[in-house]
């Protein structure tokens, strides 16, 4: 039950959407693979980000995990946050972190700063506070409470799976392909847990 990945991504008619800033927190995975997670999660954000609807909050699984979206438009600039966690973590609690962060995001930035800012030009402390406070939540802890409340009494989250996010006769392997968030590296071990994810299911 984690948090594992917060972004702030700018659409742009999704194409060519921009990963304005990004936080990880991926002590659960092994020194050799936290580069390769990290570059998913990034390529992750980016496609899910830069399909995501005006006042639409979204939870989309992809293997063992879940990708949470919620979109507005900030300061006048249509932007999406993006929140990757482990399967088990709670979605409100997850939505609600997502929502304090597109709420918060416009005070911290000029519209001219979310306009024109490249790839991972920010680095936010304000995400990588709330990655860190909420990174395990706990069921007695009043804060996880607090958030879950707040996301219930005003957000209905839509269960979507990614292909129904894709344009017709897009392929999320294509776009794996394609991704130059991805090293070779990545997309060859991708293909790899596909497989074998695939293998395990048969059985």
């Amino acid at each position: 039950m984690k948090l594992l990945s917060l972004a702030i991504v700018r659409p742009n008619g999704h194409e060519n959407a921009t990963v304005l800033c990004h936080e990880t927190k991926l002590n659960s995975f092994s020194y050799f693979t936290r580069g390769s997670a990290r570059e998913f999660m990034i390529f992750l954000s980016r496609e899910l980000g830069g399909r995501a609807r005006d006042g639409q909050a979204l939870s989309s699984p992809h293997k063992e995990y879940l990708a949470h979206v919620n979109a507005g438009y900030v300061r006048g600039i249509f932007i999406a946050c993006v929140a990757i966690t482990t399967e088990d973590y709670p979605e409100r609690v997850a939505h609600g972190v997502v929502n304090k962060c597109l709420n918060t995001f416009g005070n911290n930035y000029s519209p001219d700063e979310i306009r024109r800012g490249e790839d991972l030009a920010y680095q936010w402390s304000y995400m990588n506070e709330r990655i860190n406070e909420y990174y395990q939540p706990s069921p007695e802890d009043t804060k996880f409470q607090e958030v879950e409340r707040e996301i219930q009494n005003t957000t209905e989250i839509m269960h979507v799976q990614i292909d129904t996010l894709l344009k017709r006769g897009e392929k999320i392997e294509d776009l794996v392909d394609t991704s130059k968030d991805l090293s070779k590296k990545s997309k060859v071990f991708y293909k790899k847990t596909r497989k074998l994810n695939r293998c395990c299911m048969i059985m």
